[in-house]
């Protein structure tokens, strides 16, 4: 157990990988943890996890080669990579809309029973299951690739900030053309387009990424990735200011998503629509577009049709666009209201930049109705983020706690997305 565990990624781990590595019963791996623990070769990390210091992983690496061979270690780590990558689609697949639960399996090794213990898992075994990735990617195991990539499509909107999402897309991509399967890597370009975009801020690449998903697509007669496709041009025009060009690609989307009776899709476009109407100065129809999308998620024909995480996802995008509106409009109630629904929501997602303006325009709008001491204490949540929102976030609610501890008027504010 010591020397294979050598071979577990990142910097600490569970009882499970290391019952996968050594091939023995979970029970086993947790009496064989806790007595490297107690000899001092373990070291305890959060949360019923474990690490090995640097030095002894060195030390069990040198070990494992000298004394486990190579049969043995290509065994080891093919184990983990499947078990670890099979996981990972299971865990994944709890946020997509046409799988949730996965089957019962008494001899799964980690707790899947809901999307929380899901979510849980992807995020704390990142590391092995990236690595795992990144080695099926080099096997040429590409249906595999795509697989897991897929499985975290919906999930990846949880996790913005992890870091690695446009390495995951990039590799999906690839093994999609590596198969010759045009729909499959329009897919996943589709999926880098908004990697590269909400993750890693290099717009000319997403807009080429899903120019090609676009035209991908179109060769496949794919009319559901040609529908995500104009619905992420639309999304990245708007981001630039081409208002015009941003409306043209969600109408187009909107009438695919349609076609393709797909209302997941449908409403992430109305979503988006809801900001291209506010910026045409189309306050009302914005409004009633919010009012369609809360229509259309209460409406029975749908309640199987979209999950839960795509609901709650929903409903937070379409509050946070509208919300601009009343901003604009000086509607206060309607403003505190949209926002006090979704606070705290965007945090969760790690979606810093979003969670700081839902706390600054709740404290702008709750000081114009005179709620001083509810948007004294919106003001510090902008300021607790610290440098995880943009500097001048941060400056509009010193100045307009300023404001509110020496009796002033709330400070002007422009209500930017």
């Amino acid at each position: 157990m010591f020397r294979l565990l050598s071979l577990l990624p990142g910097g600490d781990f569970s009882a499970a990988p290391a019952a996968v590595v050594a091939d023995v019963p979970l029970p086993d791996a947790e009496d064989l943890l806790e007595e490297l623990l107690e000899a001092g070769l373990l070291m305890t990390s959060r949360q019923d996890r474990y690490r090995l210091h640097d030095l002894l992983r060195l030390y069990a690496a040198a070990r494992h080669r000298s004394q486990d061979g190579e049969e043995r270690s290509l065994a080891a780590r093919s184990r983990l990579r499947h078990w670890a990558l099979d996981t990972a689609v299971l865990a994944g697949r709890w946020h997509e809309p046409d799988y949730g639960m996965p089957p019962a399996d008494p001899g799964r090794l980690v707790a899947l029973d809901d999307r929380e213990q899901a979510a849980r898992w992807i995020r704390a075994e990142g590391d092995l299951w990236l690595a795992a990735f990144r080695e099926a990617a080099a096997h040429g195991e590409h249906t595999r690739v795509a697989e897991v990539a897929e499985a975290m499509h919906w999930f990846s909107d949880h996790w913005v900030s992890w870091g690695h999402w446009v390495e995951v897309y990039e590799r999906a991509a690839a093994a999609g053309a590596a198969l010759g399967h045009a729909a499959l890597e329009a897919t996943h370009r589709n999926y880098l387009a908004w990697a590269y975009w909400a993750c890693a801020r290099r717009h000319d690449e997403a807009v080429e990424s899903a120019t090609d998903a676009l035209r991908l697509a179109g060769a496949a007669g794919d009319v559901l990735q040609q529908a995500w496709a104009h619905a992420y041009l639309g999304w990245l025009r708007d981001a630039v200011g081409e208002a015009a060009s941003a409306a043209d690609h969600y109408h187009r989307a909107l009438a695919l998503f349609t076609e393709a009776d797909d209302v997941n899709g449908y409403l992430q476009v109305s979503c988006g629509m809801i900001r291209v109407l506010r910026g045409a100065g189309r306050g009302e129809a914005a409004v009633e577009t919010c009012r369609g999308i809360m229509d259309a998620l209460a409406d029975p024909r749908h309640r199987d049709r979209i999950p839960d995480n795509v609901r709650e996802f929903t409903v937070l995008t379409a509050l946070y666009a509208v919300s601009f509106v009343h901003l604009d409009e000086g509607r206060w109630q309607d403003a505190v209201d949209a926002l006090r629904s979704i606070r705290g929501q965007f945090d969760a997602r790690g979606w810093h930049k979003q969670a700081g303006k839902v706390h600054l325009h709740l404290a702008h709008a709750l000081a114009c109705l005179g709620e001083r001491a509810e948007a004294a204490a919106e003001y510090r949540a902008v300021l607790a983020l610290e440098d995880r929102v943009p500097a001048d976030v941060r400056d509009e609610a010193r100045a307009g706690l300023a404001a509110l501890t020496a009796g002033r008027p709330a400070p002007l504010t422009r209500f930017a997305q």
